[in-house]
C-alpha cells in the first residue's frame, strides 16, 4: 500500500475531514478575518472577462480538472461544499450536477456524444479500505450525462494493492487507466483496460504491469489503432520523474513495450510538485510542473517556479522553459494546448504569514511559444488579501477557462471555487511583475532503455 502525494489529495482530504467534525480541518476558522495584504499584486484583473465563485463560504470548493464536453459544458473533479466528488458545469461554469464519490478521484474523462453513453462522465482514483491513509484498491465509476450513476468498478487483484492516478479514451467506447499496482511492498506502473458497454456498462476488460519500481502518474494517447495502442506516459519512482513512449495490444494490453524513456530534470532543481501534466497536440507532447528554485530569496531551496517542457511523439527534447513571476514560490498544476500557443496555468506569488497562517497567491497563466517555449507573455490575476489559484485551463476560441479555488484566507479555512475565463490575446497591454531571475530555457537530462 501507497500514502500518495498526488496533487490535491491534501486539500480535498481536509474537505473529507471537515465533513466528518475531524479536528485540524475545521469547517470554519474560528480566527478573525486576517487583515493582512500580500507584498506582491495581481497585474492582470483586467484579462477577466467572466467569472463564477461556486460553493458556500463556510465550505471547501475546488475545480481540480475540468474538461469539455460536446454541448459546451465541463466534466470536473474536485469537491464541492465540502464534499469530494465529480460534476459538470454549465458554459457558464454554475454547477449543472454535483455528485460525491466514496473514493478520491485522480482523473476524469467526458465521453464524446458517439460514445455508448454520449456526454458520459468517467473518474478514476483510489480507495482507502482500512483508514490507515494509504491506497488498498483503484475504482472507476461512470455517470450519465445528468449525473446518474450508471456503473462502478473495483481495480483489485489477489496479492497486491493498487491505485489509478490517470484515464485517457482510446476508441470512442474504450479507456485505458494508469496507476500503480504494488506486490510486496513493491510498486510496478499499471495500466487497466476499460470498455463500455451498452446500456452504460462499465468492463473492466485487461490489465499489464512494467517489471521496473514506480507508478504512472499521466497517460495520454497518441496514435492507436483498434488492434495497438500507442501511448505516451509520465512516471514516478521516488522522487524521479520520467517520460515514456509505450506500445501495447489492445485489448489485451501485455506485454508492454517500452519505446523510449526520458529523465525529466528540471534545469534548477528537483521537482516540487508531485505530479506533471501532460498533453498530447499535433505529434508533439506538452508537461508542466513545478521545481524548487534556489536563485529566489532565503530560505534557498523553499521557494519553487513553474516549469514547462515539450517533446517529439518519438522521444526527442525540444524545449524546456522555466517561469518566476515573484519571490515567492510558483507552480504548474494545468496545460492546454491552443492554435497558436501552450497554457500553462497555476499559482504565483504563494506564500503564508503570521499566526495563524494568513494565505496569499494568485493563479496564474503563461502563455508560450509552441516551437520553442519562449515566453510569450505571462501575469498573475487575483486579490491581495487571499490566496487564489488555478488548477486547470481549456483553449477556446474566445478565451482561456481556468478553473481553480480562490478566497482562501487561512490554513485551517474554507475556499470557494473559481471559474474563470480569460482574455489571453495580444492585444492588451498589461504591466509586468518584477521577475527574481529571467525565465531560462535549457534541456532536460535523457535516458534510453538498454
Amino acid at each position: 500500500m501507497r500514502r500518495h502525494g498526488i496533487r490535491g489529495i491534501g486539500l480535498l482530504l481536509c474537505a473529507l475531514l471537515a465533513n466528518a467534525g475531524i479536528a485540524g480541518c475545521s469547517k470554519k476558522s474560528t480566527a478573525p478575518k486576517p487583515e493582512g495584504v500580500s507584498d506582491t499584486k495581481p497585474n492582470a484583473n483586467n484579462r477577466v472577462t467572466s467569472e463564477t465563485v461556486l460553493g458556500a463560504a463556510q465550505h471547501y470548493t475546488t475545480l481540480y480538472t475540468i474538461r469539455p464536453a460536446d454541448d459546451g459544458s465541463f466534466g470536473f473533479r474536485g469537491a464541492y461544499n465540502g464534499a469530494v466528488g465529480v460534476g459538470a458545469l454549465n458554459a457558464d461554469g454554475s454547477v449543472r450536477w454535483f455528485q460525491s464519490t466514496i473514493f478520491q478521484p485522480n482523473a476524469i474523462v467526458v465521453l464524446p456524444s458517439t460514445a455508448v453513453v454520449p456526454g458520459g462522465l468517467v473518474s478514476v482514483g483510489f480507495r482507502d479500505l482500512d483508514g490507515d491513509g494509504k491506497s488498498d484498491v483503484g475504482d472507476v465509476e461512470l455517470h450519465s450525462s445528468s449525473g446518474v450513476l450508471l456503473s462502478h468498478v473495483v481495480v483489485s487483484y489477489v496479492g497486491s494493492t493498487n491505485w489509478l492516478n490517470t484515464v485517457a479514451m482510446v476508441g470512442d467506447s474504450a479507456l485505458v487507466a494508469g496507476g500503480s499496482e504494488s506486490i510486496a511492498g513493491v510498486e510496478h506502473p499499471l495500466l487497466v483496460g476499460l470498455n463500455l458497454r451498452t446500456p452504460g456498462l462499465l468492463q473492466s476488460a485487461s490489465k499489464a504491469t512494467l517489471a521496473g519500481p514506480g507508478y504512472f502518474l499521466t497517460v495520454v494517447n497518441r496514435t492507436s489503432s483498434p488492434t495497438e495502442l500507442v501511448l505516451a506516459a509520465t512516471s514516478g519512482s521516488g522522487l524521479a520523474r520520467s517520460l515514456r513512449g509505450l506500445r501495447a495490444p489492445w485489448p489485451a494490453l501485455a506485454p508492454i513495450a517500452v519505446e523510449w524513456t526520458q529523465d525529466l530534470t528540471p534545469t534548477i532543481g528537483a521537482w516540487s510538485t508531485s505530479s506533471l501534466v501532460l498533453r498530447e497536440s499535433g505529434g508533439n507532447l506538452y508537461l508542466a510542473g513545478g521545481a524548487n528554485d534556489g536563485r529566489k530569496p532565503s530560505p534557498a531551496g523553499f521557494w519553487a517556479s513553474g516549469v514547462a517542457a515539450s517533446y517529439t511523439g518519438s522521444g526527442a527534447f525540444r524545449w524546456q522553459t522555466v517561469v518566476s513571476l515573484s519571490s515567492h514560490s510558483e507552480s504548474f498544476y494545468g496545460l492546454s494546448v491552443g492554435v497558436d500557443a501552450v497554457y500553462a496555468v497555476g499559482h504565483a506569488a504563494e506564500y503564508g504569514s503570521g499566526s495563524p497562517e494568513e494565505l496569499f497567491g494568485y493563479g496564474m497563466i503563461a502563455k508560450l511559444n509552441l516551437d520553442t517555449g519562449a515566453v510569450i507573455d505571462s501575469f498573475m490575476i487575483g486579490d491581495d488579501h487571499y490566496q487564489s489559484g488555478f488548477n486547470t485551463a481549456h483553449a477556446t476560441p474566445t478565451g482561456l477557462v481556468c478553473g481553480g479555488f480562490t478566497k482562501r484566507e487561512l490554513t485551517s479555512g474554507a475556499f470557494r471555487g473559481w471559474f474563470t475565463t480569460v482574455d489571453v490575446s495580444p492585444a492588451i497591454e498589461i504591466s509586468v511583475a518584477p521577475v527574481p531571475a529571467a525565465a531560462r530555457v535549457g534541456a532536460l537530462r535523457t535516458r534510453r532503455p538498454p
